[in-house]
């Protein structure tokens, strides 16, 4: 059977890694900022405050996304139920499926049939194999629609939430870009600020780790 997926409940080489809400992962210029020791420490607890904070953000909505895992898995467990019966029928009916091929074969090995009939006959019999599993499966279509209703209905409401934090998000991973920048040079402060509008300042320079 095809039911929605089952749900399972990057630094760069500096160890720094914030990455923009909304717009992914996007290593910092610190490969060509040319820091300090003690630049590069800083910066290392400014990353440590950043994750602080979004820990704090996501520990308000921890128990309402707690709820949203256990929302799921009962979700699954009802569709579980529900076509229990179907996924006994599509073993049985695999099985079955095995045994005549290897009947089929052990009959060419012995010579009471022919290749061309042993062909004809395992043809048949994947024909018929086929159009008994998707009798079966079709058989699941509602349990499998109620699956993704619930399912779909708990990813919106799961976004919606996650959406609700964004704001904070946001305001934390803008702190932590100025913070950084006020420990800059106005040598550094120029190649930050080319990053900050878009461009890859490191481009050319040699590995950026």
């Amino acid at each position: 059977m095809s039911p929605p997926t089952d749900p399972r409940g990057g630094k760069d080489s500096n160890g720094i890694h914030p990455s923009e809400p909304g717009r992914g992962m996007r290593p910092l210029p610190l490969p060509c900022l040319g820091l300090t020791p003690e630049q590069m420490q800083q910066i290392l607890q400014f990353q440590a405050q950043l994750d602080s904070a979004n820990e704090a953000a996501m520990a308000g909505i921890q128990e309402q996304l707690d709820a949203f895992r256990q929302q799921e898995q009962a979700a699954w467990e009802t569709y579980r139920q529900a076509t229990a019966d179907q996924r006994r029928q599509l073993m049985e009916l695999y099985n079955q499926f095995r045994q005549q091929v290897a009947e089929i074969r052990q009959s060419l090995r012995q010579g009471t049939i022919s290749r061309d009939s042993a062909r004809a006959i395992l043809r048949q019999i994947a024909q018929d194999f086929m159009a008994a599993r998707k009798a079966i499966i079709d058989s699941t279509a509602d349990a499998r629609a109620q699956l993704k209703a619930a399912l779909d209905q708990i990813a919106e409401q799961r976004k919606a939430l996650m959406d609700s934090i964004k704001p904070q998000l946001d305001a934390n991973y803008r702190q932590f870009l100025s913070n950084v920048a006020s420990i800059l040079t106005p040598e550094q402060q120029a190649i930050w600020q080319r990053w900050l509008n878009g461009e890859d300042p490191c481009k050319g320079r040699g590995r950026r780790g």
